[in-house]
């Protein structure tokens, strides 16, 4: 294994100008707070960052890198260093940091929370050549890991309704600051699987591909693996069955997994904030007082994916017959990590196609933000065009496989 492989599980940042579409009269903005990181999906832009900010006050010496995110709030003058910028100001073993605020439930109680929530709505609302918000009412659509929906919606639309007034500095560019609001009937917060049956049946303008059908008429999978949790959605028969989050299978714990082996092979401690940087580097740095080395670990990182991906997928063999299924979706972060092992493992059930949640659109990660944008697309234009014929017809789909989501829509 070589620093190459660890630096694939390192939380990547990404800000990208794209035509992506968009409604006339609203601006949509798709976001995902997820506790590995922050992605964003609008009309004019793209974007991915760590989800972690420190409050800081940094004194700017030489070039920023294009990566570099600082955020001040306006109302309270605080200014945080956010994502990659944040991260690699964090030495690998530090434990001063409460992890519960970064990956725990607890986390929107926590002011970081804002944080990176804000930033990721600015690189949903920067103007470019490819559009402008103007004072255009903005529409945000989210979503939510299917075990916590009912109890967490309101929290966080209540955070994500309101003013928001602060500035964002992006690398060397000139400080911009925004101030907007958004008005708590204009968010949307769904089953983050949801979204990726939707992306796996519309391309990139929003429209049904040809074999559409098959993924709301046929039995299908949705394989949700993120940092924090793996979600499970099945559907057979029309009919949403067990919904499953499993908070025991995911990223964080491969790379607790990995955490544990080195102390015991190299006796040095590693957070797990800490560890971003050694995934960059390929290497952990051993010290004492007056010495140090760096130790490869890649080969305990890749051990440890293997066991949790092998140990995930067993334990949804228990509970679905799997061969009793037409698709298995592939989707988060975690699932491109274990996408080549999950194929290997799933080859021998005939009849059984694996796909991948960003097969319409593989320029983009597996993440779900352009399902979210695309679900969020059909809804808002509901507001401006109930002739719409696509969204009538998704709507219909969504009743008829009973989706939660499709009741709050009449259709017109």
């Amino acid at each position: 294994m070589t620093n190459n492989y660890t630096s694939q599980f390192k939380t990547k940042t990404e800000i990208k100008e794209a035509n992506n579409g968009g409604i006339k009269g609203v601006w949509p903005i798709a976001i995902d707070v997820g506790y590995s990181s922050v992605k964003v999906f609008s009309p004019n832009s793209t974007g991915i960052f760590p989800s972690f900010a420190q409050v800081s006050e940094p004194e700017i010496v030489g070039t920023l890198p294009k990566t570099s995110l600082i955020y001040k709030d306006l109302d309270t003058g605080n200014t945080w260093l956010v994502g990659e910028a944040a991260q690699n100001n964090v030495e690998q073993d530090n434990a001063t940091i409460s992890e519960e605020a970064v990956f725990g439930r607890a986390r929107y109680d926590d002011p970081m929370f804002l944080v990176i929530l804000r930033t990721g709505l600015a690189l949903g609302h920067r103007q470019n050549q490819f559009g402008t918000p103007d004072d255009k009412p903005i529409y945000v659509q989210s979503g939510l890991p299917p075990k916590y929906l009912k109890t967490d919606t309101n929290t966080l639309k209540n955070i994500i309704a309101g003013r928001h007034h602060f500035s964002l500095r992006i690398g060397n560019a000139p400080e911009e600051v925004f101030d907007f609001t958004i008005e708590k009937s204009h968010i949307d917060i769904m089953a983050q699987p949801t979204g990726t049956l939707f992306s796996v049946a519309t391309d990139n303008s929003h429209h049904f591909v040809k074999n559409a059908g098959d993924f709301f008429n046929k039995n299908v999978l949705i394989f949700d693996a993120g940092f924090g949790t793996l979600d499970i959605f099945p559907i057979r028969n029309n009919v949403v069955q067990d919904k499953q989050t499993f908070p025991e299978y995911g990223m964080r714990q491969v790379l607790n997994r990995t955490i544990k082996e080195i102390y015991e092979e190299y006796n040095t401690e590693v957070s797990l904030i800490g560890i971003q940087t050694c995934l960059g580097n390929g290497f952990v740095r051993c010290h004492d007082k007056w010495k140090s080395h760096n130790e490869p670990f890649s080969d305990m990182l890749d051990e440890a994916n293997r066991e949790v991906c092998d140990e995930a997928l067993e334990r949804i063999g228990q509970i679905y017959s799997l061969y009793e299924y037409e698709y298995f979706v592939i989707t988060g972060g975690t699932g491109a990590a274990w996408n080549e092992l999950i194929r290997d493992k799933l080859s021998g059930i005939e009849g059984l196609k694996v796909v991948a949640g960003n097969q319409n659109d593989t320029n983009l990660p597996f993440t779900i933000d352009r399902f979210y944008f695309g679900q969020g697309h059909l809804q808002w234009r509901m507001y401006v065009d109930t002739t719409c014929t696509c969204t009538k017809m998704y709507v219909n789909c969504l009743k008829r496989i009973e989706f939660k989501e499709a009741k709050q829509f009449d259709e017109s």
